[in-house]
């Protein structure tokens, strides 16, 4: 049937510009311009074939997590399954030029494909583990991010210290907290906190007390309200890895 591309793009780097100096409109005519060259290289062809077939689209299928709660009405449409209070849907990624594209996929998709959701689950979590995993301590990714400079990644976690966990294309990166062996790897057999930072990637915090669980879920409510975009939102409160179990709590 008909594919429609249209291009997402993300305003953190014209914010940037806009406070190095440039003025608001040009950083809008710098949007218009990525936005009018995203469009022209939307390849709807490309698109159609790679979703026309469960063969031709497999390969690239993925879990991603939403919010159940922010999110009840585009579920009524996807395929999905509940993670504690999240869900856990699925994407086909295409890489572009210009980035990543997804499509979300929806219960239309498994008709036209003729497989059934345990065939898009068992693909897509073995799609997620193949992937393999971004982790790096956040003051790090900082300081680097400021000065131009590639953050290295990490194998395991330490008390003391805060990391990002994400994929190579920070792109709905929070769904490596299914990936269950990464995990508990990286864990080291330490319980550690997870601070739903977005959609897109989570920060582990190991070696925090049950004490100061509710101060990190202040701090999560009062980020979500003023430094996160709405539709990025994936939870208001922490979640708890149980190094015992191997599994995420609430």
């Amino acid at each position: 049937g008909k594919v429609t591309a249209t291009p997402s793009i993300g305003l953190e780097s014209f914010y940037e510009q806009y406070r190095s100096g440039d003025s608001v409109s040009e950083c809008v005519r710098a949007v218009l311009q990525l936005l009018k060259k995203s469009e022209e290289q939307a390849d709807a062809e490309r698109w159609r074939r790679e979703l026309e077939t469960w063969e031709s689209a497999k390969t690239r299928v993925y879990p991603i997590m939403l919010s159940q709660s922010r999110n009840q009405e585009l579920l009524k449409e996807l395929t999905w399954t509940p993670f504690l209070d999240l869900a856990v849907c699925y994407v086909v990624m295409i890489s572009t030029e210009n980035g990543q594209g997804n499509v979300k996929i929806r219960n239309t998709h498994l008709a036209t494909w003729g497989i059934n959701e345990e065939e898009l689950i068992a693909q897509a979590e073995k799609n997620n583990l193949e992937q393999g995993y971004s982790l790096k301590r956040l003051d790090e990714l900082a300081r680097n991010t400021l000065m131009g400079e590639e953050t290295a990644n990490v194998n395991t976690i330490e008390e003391g210290e805060m990391y990002v966990l994400t994929n190579k294309d920070i792109c709905y990166g929070a769904a490596k907290l299914l990936c269950e062996p990464v995990l508990k790897t990286l864990s080291g057999g330490s319980d550690f906190y997870i601070i739903p930072s977005s959609l897109h990637e989570v920060i582990l915090l190991p070696g925090v007390s049950k004490a100061e669980k509710e101060d990190l879920n202040c701090m999560i409510r009062e980020v979500n309200e003023t430094m996160v975009a709405e539709e990025d939102i994936l939870s208001d409160h922490t979640y708890f890895y149980n190094s015992q179990t191997g599994q995420v709590e609430m």
